[in-house]
């Protein structure tokens, strides 16, 4: 074939396999057929330049086309440039457009071999049905990578959807193995960091045992060192990664950035650096039920949130500050939904307190209007508690007792090495400031950087000082094990002292004793509680970190609150063989048949607080009646002290 004005001489173009041969001269296998057909068409002398499978790299393309320009400048006599596709050329459409300019204006040939296309006619003019089959295959070559990568990206996302090809850095938690699929890895459970992770995550929800403190990343992260766990949780930034990471809990979306090829790549300075990965659904082993997830993640955003927390007459934001110590345990005797914990200040008094959410709605709207005294309520079933919390902790005691010395020492002395990083952390700062204000001495920049200097520096001595306090009180604590004479009494009440001023100590021992609370009567005089729970000390297990109820079953009691004097409130709590009458209003006894109410004795919660209870016989004589050899109910007096853990909230 005859060339023209082109010659025959020609660059040729052809695909390589790895990044590393882009760009350089010389013999490559894929060649072949190329330099072969060339040669048939008229050309005999060539200048061999490999790229990659798309043509060149992006962050390569403009430079490797000035690369050639620059070769045809200094070579004037070759004037033709050979590839097998049109994709060899480059991958994006603008560097294809700009090249084909190039061609043009300089009157080099360009031919494809696999489509049989010239640019150029033989005298190196240019033709409209060349110009537009130009930009059509330009189009579809640009199709046919994105639907490559399409392709891949479908594939990837099938994979990781069952637990493969999940990218990136270890998740701490997991281990990667070759799983049945041959080459690709699969996530499988680290069982010493499994358990790590589940603990994180129940002593956030539930707290540590022998800590009443409310939970914080910073406490979590200081009992992880003490106790010697994984570095990687020596750290509150690791620590809050994990409370919220939901891989834990089987499956989560990924939500990643990845760099943004037009600024990385094609230098375009007003793009944004990063940009939205695409988003694939990631199988992973289960660690964490979703309900303790659930949990965690309402806690977290419970205890960080900034909202304002006081006003004179407006409910108080509930998610930010308050601890509902009834929450979900009141059931509405209408719809049999949970009463709701409703914080209130009106004239620098509190008045809190429970009501059902619907009541105010206006679908399915609740027709249970009565509101309850926060404050009361929570005071009447602690006083119903009291007694079994203090044998609860009396145990609880025993056991911190014998805690062993030389554990205590370890954590110590891992917390004490844990010190020595801060003054590290503080060194680093100070050497960063030091040489940003060498670099720019102005005044604006050294006012900027001082403040920036002192910000950090004040965090990490925050820090620093919580981590020495937290040494302290476990020296304290190895203090202690050296009395152990002192009188599990009195450390003791000093305990049930302590967890009265502590909303989420009260809230867990209330949790773990109660099932339901239900309102059956309330007027303005008397209140009527059944409560079903089960306080048995036995039906408790205690250990050094966690305190549990291994028997789930439960028994009814009634708590009978008398408010006609509001400054001298009265509680009688009643157990045994009796129920109340909602249809009546009344407590009836209850034979031995289930359900069998016996009608001609009934009492009112009036009655209740009238009658001499003192009297023994009278039980008898009843229980004897309903079938009953011993006592089949009692009546207690419980001993009313208002709490006053709410007076944190009107100060």
């Amino acid at each position: 074939m005859a060339n023209g004005i082109f010659g025959n001489k020609a660059v040729v173009l052809s695909r390589v396999s790895t990044q590393g041969q882009v760009l350089q001269d010389g013999f490559s296998p894929q060649q072949n057929d190329l330099l072969a057909w060339a040669k048939e068409i008229g050309y005999s002398e060539f200048y061999q330049i490999d790229t990659a499978e798309s043509g060149f790299l992006e962050l390569d393309a403009r430079d490797g086309w000035n690369r050639i320009f620059s070769f045809f400048e200094e070579n004037p006599d070759y004037k033709t440039i050979i590839a097998t596709e049109i994709n060899r050329l480059a991958r994006e459409e603008s560097v294809l457009d700009e090249v084909k300019e190039y061609l043009y204006a300089h009157k080099i040939q360009l031919i494809i071999k696999d489509l049989d296309f010239y640019l150029l006619k033989t005298d190196g003019e240019k033709t409209l049905q060349a110009d537009i089959m130009f930009n059509v295959y330009k189009s579809i070559a640009r199709f046919e990578m994105d639907e490559k990568k399409s392709r891949k990206r479908r594939a990837l996302k099938a994979y990781r959807e069952k637990g493969y090809s999940i990218g990136g850095k270890r998740l701490f938690g997991y281990n990667r193995e070759v799983g049945n699929l041959g080459t690709k890895l699969k996530y499988v459970e680290n069982e010493a960091e499994k358990e790590e992770i589940k603990q994180i995550f129940e002593w956030y929800a539930y707290g540590i045992e022998d800590d009443p403190r409310p939970m914080s990343v910073l406490r979590i992260t200081q009992e992880c060192i003490a106790r010697g766990m994984s570095p990687y949780l020596h750290s509150k930034r690791n620590v809050m990664k994990c409370l919220k990471e939901r891989a834990y809990t089987g499956s989560k979306t990924t939500k990643n950035k990845k760099k943004n090829r037009e600024f990385w790549n094609y230098k375009k300075e007003d793009a944004p650096k990063y940009v939205w990965a695409e988003q694939y659904e990631c199988a992973y082993p289960a660690i964490i039920e979703q309900p303790l997830f659930d949990t965690v993640q309402q806690m977290l955003e419970k205890r960080n949130s900034r909202k304002n927390q006081r006003s004179n007459d407006m409910f108080v934001d509930k998610s930010s500050k308050h601890t509902t110590i009834l929450s979900k345990l009141i059931v509405c005797p209408c719809c049999y939904k949970y009463l709701n914990g409703e914080y209130r200040i009106k004239d620098g008094q509190c008045k809190h307190s429970y009501r059902c959410a619907s009541s105010r709605g206006v679908i399915n709207k609740c027709n249970y209007k009565t509101s309850h005294s926060m404050v009361l309520l929570d005071s009447a079933v602690w006083a119903y508690l009291k007694t079994a919390v203090k044998q609860i902790t009396q145990r609880k005691l025993a056991i911190l007792a014998r805690t062993d010395k030389e554990e205590l020492k370890a954590a110590i002395k891992r917390m004490e090495e844990k010190l020595q990083g801060f003054e590290v952390m503080i060194d680093a700062e100070s050497r960063v400031f030091r040489n940003n204000v060498s670099k720019n001495p102005s005044k604006e920049n050294l006012d900027a950087a001082t403040k920036e200097y002192d910000e950090k520096v004040n965090e990490i001595q925050r820090e620093r000082d919580s981590y020495n306090r937290e040494i302290a009180k476990k020296k304290q604590q190895l203090e202690e094990l050296h009395h152990q004479e002192v009188s599990l009494r009195k450390a003791n009440s000093i305990d049930i002292s302590r967890i009265e001023q502590n909303k989420d100590e009260m809230y867990r021992y209330v949790h773990l004793l109660i099932d339901e609370i239900n309102p059956v009567y309330s007027t303005r005089q008397f209140t009527v509680l059944e409560v079903v729970s089960n306080i048995n000390i036995e039906a408790i297990s205690i250990e050094k970190d966690t305190i549990k109820r291994t028997d789930k079953s439960s028994y009814v009691s009634y708590i009978f609150i008398d408010k006609r004097d509001t400054n001298r409130i009265k509680l009688k709590l009643i157990e045994g063989q009796v129920g109340w009458r909602n249809e009546i209003e009344m407590l009836q006894p209850v034979g031995n048949a289930v359900d069998d109410y016996i009608d001609w004795f009934a009492l009112s919660a009036e009655d209740v607080f009238s009658m001499d209870w003192s009297n023994s016989d009278f039980i008898k004589t009843m229980s004897r009646k309903m079938g009953y050899i011993d006592d089949a109910f009692a009546v207690i007096d419980l001993p009313y002290s208002k709490l006053t853990v709410y007076n944190e909230d009107i100060r």
